[in-house]
């Protein structure tokens, strides 16, 4: 028997279903219920749930699976399978294989019915390249979706096909009077390319498929055994995606069981026989003389927005009427909605929509409305245009707040708010709507459904990197992107900061990009081998530092410095990674079919993360790749023929990867507020429905490509499966679905630009609708749409800023301009007795790292902020894509550290044989050359300096405590402190920051030597030269002559009370300006006072400007501490500043330079 239950509302059939699972007489018989989507299926789970307090009986499907499932059961076959043959997978992947391996045969032969397809598609090509394979990928992809589309929609056209005829093509494009003839010819074309595919790749297989439904049929009409296998009660809740030949299948099975279709229908009067209003007004104005009587559009929205809708009530009536004529029992009920009406703006519109008549009582009810000041009051319906989607969200927030507080007893998962699509927005609407719900200072907590969890995403970018990174070109961002996901963190069984050390260690082993030689070789020219900056090379230097960091190298690797037995847990995790790669490398450098790349891709996902095996993401998956193996396979699958056709992985791992962005993970509602997509949460009630992104060009969507779809030249038939009816229905069901308000929110302005944007097509006719019941039509509109500020805490006085974050922010804003521009800092100048105190103050450290001293007087703006716990984002250096290929100062400056290094420890520095394993120079054979020409370069200053000298190394340092009035200060110092002469080298120039460095520590050496200096009275060094510091920088040599340690204590002390002074207060005599005025002082141009204070205030101004090349700290931090200043009254603050201390602080540093003596 079919009974069919019709309602307006989804509740009185939900309520009905309970009923009806309560009252079947087997208490354990579980109903399989089949629904449209899987938040429907969820609602109604949840519903039954509450009203019968428990919900086991009923089991949720897709009428695909589950009808082949019946089928498969009924029918008992040996290769039972729940997918139906010919599904969209099998379909496709069936098409790119037979494509993949004969379509170069087909291109050329100009006689083969697909050689115009293929010729077209790939441009003329005879041959493959990377772009054609693409695109043949995606001619699978449309035709699969075709012929799916075709067996759904059009199974008389396969009859045709499958007894070997044509189609009725001419025919069918008569009625394009339009068209012209060289698309006709496509068509013709078209036809003759899907029929020859159809009966060569698919004929055999829907034949068997056919026969196996007949087969269902006549074991059910046959054994009354097989018809006890049918479940006694079958529910089909909704018919949306109903199609003639599934209501054709439910008929003829209501005849062997019970079957109850529930029915949900925009109007409770009969509609079947309306066209689209629009489409009339076309037609009236072509046709004048044609009889009105002959069309009828009935209700404005109905006609617009139910056209889906009303194709299902077409198939119904289509079902009642054969169920008549073959003696079929069929009971329709058609249950009434609830009397009471809901008398504001939303509720009078649904009732005249369900009552489908714009009658004098609806009419007299929006104007009595629309006339009185209650209207304003009313937020049933209502649209706010914003400036962008965040801003969107944002207003939001505002509404929802308001309208909770206006009902105690409405909750948040009272609310639903849906757009057309998330794909990429889902970051910004977590980040506006947060799990925890805070965001502005109310809390909102919402959840984003139906789209899949960001768990799954990272497991499935880790498992794929192992077989795409190589493919790619291994590039050493991608690479350390990999690396730090979560799930291979998790896998590898290490903590993140292990990772992130891990990556760090291999970036500054030079890895930049490349698994090996071997993978390099391919792309590199002949004879060259440089393989310094892949990722086992730097691996390899990694290994050999932690276990042998005293050899300078060894098989090829030189140690990489500083690597501890810390730093093994990380080092081993690549060691195991670099493992997999190796042999994933062995799978790759052959062909092969994709049951055995689905195979590997399982293989590696349960050996390398097993971790993860008991987590939803590695089950999701798991499946994800065991039920594309399984559409393939079995009796009349794929899996026979595809062995014989190599597929590229790269579209099996695109294909998985598409399907886990289309696989919910839920779409039930979340119990808070509830996000989600329009098309998966269509149709369910709520009292608030919140519709964002209402805009021109997101809804509805644009037609898709259907140049290679044979039904677009079709007559229309009812079941057609159109998107853009789809997406009106859509519509129509949220302003049907919503029990107390529905809302509108789109983008009358785009952040990107000053242009004014219409909302959609879709909610402008609704508003044009509702604007024909106002008193002054011409300015409805203003009534309707509410208007938001760009920003959330603007300042206009009809803006109310609700959410505590902008009612602060406003307030700030609001406060007078003197207050306002107040200057972040109070900028004085200090007296010599403030900074040069008497006694320094010890400070809070237990000691104190002269380099760190050295660092803040370099950089006096930053050790401000930091003091004052400021934070500010720094420029992160990019990661070099590539291995360098020329050098710069930076190179240049890092192998000169390397070969300092090597100086002091008394290693030979000319060792080519060591340097060229290092990742120092650039690559190739430019970088030979240049290393060669760096170390002669370097060797010369060091002989120079070492002949100067008399010597025969740099001396040695070693960390030594010096006992200071700021506390204990630790340095590298020469060892024992009574050394004559300190030689040492500098990897940069000497620059201002060069020097002062070195003069530091040339004045803690003097502190420390004159301790152990009267045991050494008998050296033959003369006492005059006894105590220099030789510092040869990259361009100069600088001599640092003897000081008593009382000097050298005041002179230190000096620095240590400007470091001291410069956490407190900012300091306005940076050493780039300090060393340029005291240059200035000893030009003999400026010989007066005047010509001396005007080149200091050009300095001190040129400073300040933007593109000064000399300073050093960073110029937005100054900018930050010095706001509120005019730039005048800071350029007089910084000459105060240079002007007082340069004698004091610059000129010992040249006092007591040797500059005299010849040191050539």
């Amino acid at each position: 028997m079919l009974r069919i239950v019709k309602s307006q509302d989804i509740q009185i059939l939900a309520s009905d279903l309970a009923h009806v699972v309560n009252q079947q007489s087997d208490v354990f018989a579980s109903v399989p219920m089949i629904v449209p989507s899987m938040a429907l299926g969820d609602w109604l789970d949840k519903y039954l749930a509450e009203v019968n307090g428990i919900a086991v009986l009923t089991q949720c499907h897709f009428w695909g699976n589950w009808q082949w499932e019946l089928v498969e059961k009924i029918a008992e076959s040996k290769y039972f399978r729940s997918y139906a043959p010919l599904s969209l997978s099998e379909v496709r992947w069936r098409l790119f294989a037979w494509l993949y391996k004969h379509g170069q045969q087909i291109l050329s032969d100009d006689q083969h019915p697909l050689y115009e397809l293929l010729s077209v598609l790939f441009g003329g090509q005879k041959s493959y390249d990377e772009g054609a394979v693409s695109r043949l990928w995606t001619l699978s992809e449309q035709f699969a979706r075709i012929f799916v589309r075709y067996m759904t929609l059009r199974s008389d056209w396969l009859t045709v096909w499958q007894q070997g005829r044509a189609l009725p093509i001419t025919e069918m494009l008569a009625n394009q009077t339009a068209m012209p003839e060289w698309l006709k010819m496509h068509y013709h074309q078209l036809h003759h390319s899907q029929r020859f595919l159809w009966q060569t790749l698919f004929a055999d297989i829907y034949q068997q498929r056919e026969q196996r439904i007949d087969k269902f049929w006549y074991l059910l009409a046959t054994y009354p055994e097989k018809k006890a296998l049918l479940p006694k009660q079958i529910v089909v809740f909704t018919m949306q995606g109903m199609t003639p030949d599934i209501l054709s299948f439910l008929e003829k099975l209501s005849r062997h069981t019970n079957i109850i279709l529930y029915h949900q229908t925009p109007t409770e009067q009969w509609f079947d026989d309306i066209v689209d209003g629009k489409w009339l007004q076309r037609y009236q104005i072509d046709h004048p003389k044609a009889a009105d009587a002959h069309y009828d559009a009935g209700h404005t929205l109905v006609s617009r927005f139910g056209k889906q809708a009303r194709d299902q009530s077409r198939l119904l009536t289509r079902l009642l009427t054969n169920a008549e004529e073959g003696s079929l029992a069929v009971v329709v009920d058609e249950l009434a909605p609830t009397s009471s009406v809901n008398k504001r703006l939303l509720g009078i519109l649904q009732q005249e929509i369900h009552e489908f008549g714009e009658n004098v009582s609806s009419r007299a009810y929006f104007k009595q409305l629309m006339a009185t000041d209650t209207f304003e009051q009313d937020d049933s319906f209502r649209v706010y245009a914003c400036h962008g989607l965040m801003r969107q969200l944002e207003v939001l927030r505002i509404q929802i707040i308001q309208w909770l507080n206006q009902d105690a007893s409405r909750q948040l998962s009272d609310i639903l708010v849906v757009l057309p699509e998330i794909g990429d927005k889902q970051a910004l609407i977590q980040a506006v709507f947060p799990p925890n719900g805070r965001y502005d200072g109310l809390v909102l907590p919402a959840r984003i459904t139906g789209v899949t969890a960001p768990d799954t995403l990272n497991l499935w970018a880790a498992l794929s990197g192992y077989f795409t990174l190589l493919e790619n070109g291994f590039h050493g961002r991608e690479v350390i992107d990999w690396l730090l996901l979560e799930s291979n963190i998790q896998a590898l069984g290490i903590s993140a900061e292990d990772m992130q050390r891990a990556v760090e260690l291999l970036e500054e082993a030079g890895f930049r990009r490349g698994f090996d030689e071997a993978h390099l070789q391919a792309g590199f020219a002949a004879g060259d081998d440089d393989f310094r900056f892949s990722f086992c090379y730097a691996l390899d230097r990694l290994l050999v530092g932690l276990l042998m960091p005293e050899v300078s190298y060894y098989h090829e690797s030189a140690p990489l410095a500083h690597v501890t037995m810390a730093d093994s847990v990380g080092i081993n995790a690549l060691a195991q990674v670099a493992e997999t790669f190796r042999k994933i490398r062995l799978l790759q450098s052959k062909p092969h079919h994709i049951g055995d790349w689905l195979q590997c891709l399982a293989e590696v996902l349960n050996q390398e993360f097993s971790a993860a095996l008991q987590t939803q993401a590695y089950k999701i998956i798991e499946q994800s790749i065991r039920e594309l193996n399984y559409q393939l396979a079995g009796k009349t699958a794929l899996s026979k023929d595809a062995k014989d056709y190599p597929i590229p992985l790269n579209f099996i791992l695109h294909y998985i990867e598409s399907g886990l962005a289309d696989r919910q993970v839920s779409s039930e509602p979340s119990g808070v507020i509830t996000i989600g997509r329009l098309s998966a949460l269509r149709g369910l009630p709520y009292k608030l429905i919140a519709f964002i992104n209402a805009n021109i060009d997101d809804f509805p969507a644009g037609a898709s490509d259907d140049r290679y779809d044979l039904t677009t030249i079709d007559r229309r038939r009812s079941g057609d499966q159109i998107k853009e009816d789809d997406d009106l229905s859509a519509f129509l069901d949220v302003l049907l679905s919503a029990r107390e308000a529905c809302w509108f929110f789109y983008d009358r302005y785009k952040p990107e630009d000053s242009h004014e944007y219409l909302p959609s097509i879709v909610l402008q006719e609704l508003l044009d609708y509702l604007s024909a019941y106002c008193p002054d039509p011409d300015n409805a509109l203003a009534r309707f749409i509410i208007e938001y500020p760009q920003n959330p805490f603007d300042g206009r006085e009809d803006y109310q800023a609700i959410a505590p974050l902008w009612q602060g922010i406003r307030k700030k804003l609001s406060l007078p301009n003197r207050i306002a521009s107040k200057p972040l800092l109070d900028i004085t100048l200090p007296h010599a007795v403030e900074v040069f105190a008497a006694d320094v103050l010890p400070g809070d450290h237990d000691v104190l790292a002269v380099d760190y001293i050295v660092a803040d007087l370099i950089y006096p703006a930053c050790a401000f902020a930091h003091a004052h716990d400021m934070t500010f984002l720094a420029d992160v250096a990019e990661f070099d894509i590539l291995e360098p290929l020329t050098a710069n100062h930076l190179t240049r400056h890092q192998l000169f550290r390397y070969l300092i290094e090597q100086a002091y420890l008394g290693a030979k520095t000319d060792n080519l044989s060591v340097l060229k394993r290092l990742p120092l120079a650039p690559a190739g054979a430019y970088g030979r050359l240049w290393l060669e020409r760096q170390q002669q370069i370097f060797n010369e200053q060091l002989t120079h300096l070492l002949k100067q000298t008399q010597s025969t190394r740099l001396t040695q340092v070693y960390s030594q405590q010096i006992d200071t009035l700021l506390g204990i200060i630790s340095a590298e110092l020469p060892q024992p402190a009574c050394q004559h002469a300190w030689l040492m080298m500098s990897a940069g120039k000497m620059k201002d920051k060069h020097l002062l460095r070195a003069w530091l520590y040339h004045l803690l050496w003097q502190i420390q030597r004159e301790k152990t200096e009267d045991i050494h009275q008998d050296d033959i060094i003369p006492a005059m030269d006894r105590g220099y510091t030789y510092v040869q920088f990259m361009d100069e040599l600088a001599i640092f002559t003897a000081l008593p340690a009382a000097t050298a204590q005041t002179y230190f002390n000096d620095w240590l009370s400007v470091w001291q002074y410069l956490h407190q207060h900012l300091w306005l005599a940076p050493i780039e300006l300090l060393f340029k005025y005291h240059e200035l002082k000893q030009d003999p141009k400026n010989d007066s006072t005047e010509k001396l204070d005007h080149q200091l205030k050009c300095l001190c101004r040129n400073w300040l400007a933007s593109n000064y090349v000399y300073k050093i700290d960073s110029e937005d931090i100054w900018t930050h501490l010095l706001q509120g200043y005019a730039p005048e009254e800071i350029e007089q603050y910084l000459v105060k500043f240079v002007a007082a201390y340069t004698e004091r602080l610059i000129v010992p540093i040249y006092r007591h330079q040797d500059h005299g003596a010849d040191h050539d």
